[in-house]
Protein backbone atom coordinates (compact mmCIF):
# COMPACT_ATOMS: atom_id res chain seq x y z
CA UNK A 1 0.00 0.00 0.00
CA UNK A 2 1.44 3.30 -1.07
CA UNK A 3 1.15 6.43 1.15
CA UNK A 4 1.06 9.85 -0.12
CA UNK A 5 2.80 12.36 2.59
CA UNK A 6 2.58 15.82 0.99
CA UNK A 7 1.14 18.94 0.73
CA UNK A 8 -1.71 17.71 -0.98
CA UNK A 9 -2.58 15.69 2.23
CA UNK A 10 -3.94 19.25 4.11
CA UNK A 11 -6.88 19.54 1.74
CA UNK A 12 -10.26 18.96 3.23
CA UNK A 13 -13.33 18.39 1.58
CA UNK A 14 -15.19 21.28 2.40
CA UNK A 15 -12.05 23.35 0.26
CA UNK A 16 -12.39 21.21 -2.58
CA UNK A 17 -16.32 21.85 -2.44
CA UNK A 18 -15.96 25.69 -1.91
CA UNK A 19 -13.49 25.58 -5.50
CA UNK A 20 -15.77 23.39 -7.38
CA UNK A 21 -18.66 25.82 -7.06
CA UNK A 22 -16.51 28.92 -7.26
CA UNK A 23 -15.23 27.04 -10.93
CA UNK A 24 -18.98 26.09 -12.12
CA UNK A 25 -19.87 29.50 -11.39
CA UNK A 26 -17.31 30.81 -13.97
CA UNK A 27 -18.51 27.95 -16.03
CA UNK A 28 -22.05 29.21 -16.08
CA UNK A 29 -20.99 32.89 -16.53
CA UNK A 30 -18.77 32.50 -19.46
CA UNK A 31 -21.18 30.08 -21.37
CA UNK A 32 -23.85 33.22 -20.88
CA UNK A 33 -21.36 35.61 -22.50
CA UNK A 34 -21.08 32.87 -24.94
CA UNK A 35 -24.50 32.90 -25.83
CA UNK A 36 -25.20 36.60 -26.02
CA UNK A 37 -22.35 37.22 -27.87
CA UNK A 38 -23.88 34.37 -30.69
CA UNK A 39 -26.62 36.61 -31.83
CA UNK A 40 -25.99 37.58 -35.53
CA UNK A 41 -28.64 40.71 -36.88
CA UNK A 42 -29.33 40.95 -41.10
CA UNK A 43 -31.35 44.36 -42.12
CA UNK A 44 -32.39 43.53 -45.68
CA UNK A 45 -33.53 46.70 -46.84
CA UNK A 46 -34.94 45.00 -49.84
CA UNK A 47 -37.24 42.45 -48.59
CA UNK A 48 -38.39 45.14 -45.34
CA UNK A 49 -37.08 42.27 -42.74
CA UNK A 50 -34.95 42.43 -40.22
CA UNK A 51 -33.25 38.94 -39.59
CA UNK A 52 -31.90 37.65 -36.13
CA UNK A 53 -29.84 34.26 -35.52
CA UNK A 54 -29.21 33.47 -31.97
CA UNK A 55 -28.26 30.26 -29.70
CA UNK A 56 -30.48 29.22 -26.87
CA UNK A 57 -29.45 27.85 -23.70
CA UNK A 58 -29.32 24.06 -25.10
CA UNK A 59 -27.07 25.85 -28.38
CA UNK A 60 -29.83 25.32 -30.51
CA UNK A 61 -30.04 27.24 -33.08
CA UNK A 62 -33.42 30.16 -33.34
CA UNK A 63 -34.10 32.47 -36.38
CA UNK A 64 -36.50 34.86 -35.92
CA UNK A 65 -37.60 37.88 -38.57
CA UNK A 66 -39.26 41.36 -37.92
CA UNK A 67 -40.90 43.67 -40.18
CA UNK A 68 -38.65 46.63 -41.13
CA UNK A 69 -41.88 48.79 -41.09
CA UNK A 70 -42.57 47.71 -37.42
CA UNK A 71 -40.02 50.38 -36.10
CA UNK A 72 -40.17 53.85 -36.05
CA UNK A 73 -36.82 55.04 -34.61
CA UNK A 74 -33.26 53.82 -33.45
CA UNK A 75 -32.41 54.71 -30.12
CA UNK A 76 -29.35 54.02 -27.53
CA UNK A 77 -30.01 53.39 -23.69
CA UNK A 78 -28.66 52.18 -20.41
CA UNK A 79 -30.65 49.95 -19.54
CA UNK A 80 -31.30 49.48 -15.57
CA UNK A 81 -31.85 46.21 -15.54
CA UNK A 82 -30.14 43.32 -13.45
CA UNK A 83 -27.49 43.26 -11.29
CA UNK A 84 -24.76 44.57 -14.04
CA UNK A 85 -26.42 47.37 -15.96
CA UNK A 86 -25.83 47.28 -19.77
CA UNK A 87 -25.61 49.87 -22.98
CA UNK A 88 -28.15 48.49 -25.70
CA UNK A 89 -28.91 49.69 -29.24
CA UNK A 90 -32.26 49.27 -29.87
CA UNK A 91 -35.14 49.84 -33.08
CA UNK A 92 -38.52 50.96 -31.35
CA UNK A 93 -41.76 50.55 -32.61
CA UNK A 94 -43.83 52.64 -33.77
CA UNK A 95 -46.53 52.67 -31.02
CA UNK A 96 -43.19 53.04 -28.41
CA UNK A 97 -44.49 49.99 -26.20
CA UNK A 98 -42.01 47.16 -27.37
CA UNK A 99 -38.19 47.51 -28.47
CA UNK A 100 -35.94 44.72 -30.25
CA UNK A 101 -32.59 44.79 -28.92
CA UNK A 102 -29.78 44.60 -31.71
CA UNK A 103 -26.27 45.03 -29.79
CA UNK A 104 -25.43 45.11 -26.29
CA UNK A 105 -22.35 46.45 -24.89
CA UNK A 106 -20.53 47.21 -21.46
CA UNK A 107 -20.78 50.82 -20.02
CA UNK A 108 -17.49 52.19 -19.31
CA UNK A 109 -18.77 52.84 -16.42
CA UNK A 110 -21.33 51.99 -13.69
CA UNK A 111 -21.24 55.41 -11.56
CA UNK A 112 -22.04 57.52 -14.81
CA UNK A 113 -23.66 56.30 -17.95
CA UNK A 114 -21.91 58.04 -20.54
CA UNK A 115 -22.62 56.26 -23.84
CA UNK A 116 -19.68 54.26 -25.33
CA UNK A 117 -18.22 55.29 -28.48
CA UNK A 118 -18.75 51.39 -30.46
CA UNK A 119 -22.60 51.65 -29.21
CA UNK A 120 -22.75 55.50 -30.74
CA UNK A 121 -21.28 54.51 -34.09
CA UNK A 122 -23.60 51.68 -34.22
CA UNK A 123 -26.53 53.78 -33.51
CA UNK A 124 -25.86 56.30 -36.16
CA UNK A 125 -24.73 53.73 -39.03
CA UNK A 126 -28.24 52.04 -38.45
CA UNK A 127 -29.97 54.74 -38.57
CA UNK A 128 -28.41 56.04 -41.96
CA UNK A 129 -28.55 52.67 -43.30
CA UNK A 130 -32.26 52.24 -42.50
CA UNK A 131 -33.43 55.98 -42.83
CA UNK A 132 -35.16 55.78 -39.71
CA UNK A 133 -34.77 58.79 -37.04
CA UNK A 134 -31.81 58.39 -34.71
CA UNK A 135 -33.58 59.21 -31.25
CA UNK A 136 -29.50 59.28 -30.12
CA UNK A 137 -28.50 58.33 -26.32
CA UNK A 138 -31.48 58.34 -23.76
CA UNK A 139 -29.48 57.49 -20.82
CA UNK A 140 -30.21 55.53 -17.98
CA UNK A 141 -33.76 53.98 -19.30
CA UNK A 142 -35.55 50.66 -17.56
CA UNK A 143 -35.89 48.52 -21.06
CA UNK A 144 -39.13 48.52 -23.20
CA UNK A 145 -41.00 44.50 -23.45
CA UNK A 146 -38.86 43.01 -25.89
CA UNK A 147 -40.61 43.07 -29.93
CA UNK A 148 -42.19 39.78 -30.74
CA UNK A 149 -41.17 37.86 -33.88
CA UNK A 150 -43.32 37.99 -37.04
CA UNK A 151 -42.30 34.47 -38.13
CA UNK A 152 -39.58 32.03 -37.46
CA UNK A 153 -38.15 30.70 -40.99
Amino acid sequence: MFVFAGPLTEIRAQEVLSFSIFASGGVVFAYAELLRRSLRVDIELATGLIKMQRRNWRWGLVRESYLLGRFGRVRSIFAMRGKYPKVRVELVEREHLRALTLAVFSPESYFHDPEPEAAEQLRQEIASFTGMPDGGYEGVRFPMRASVSDSRP
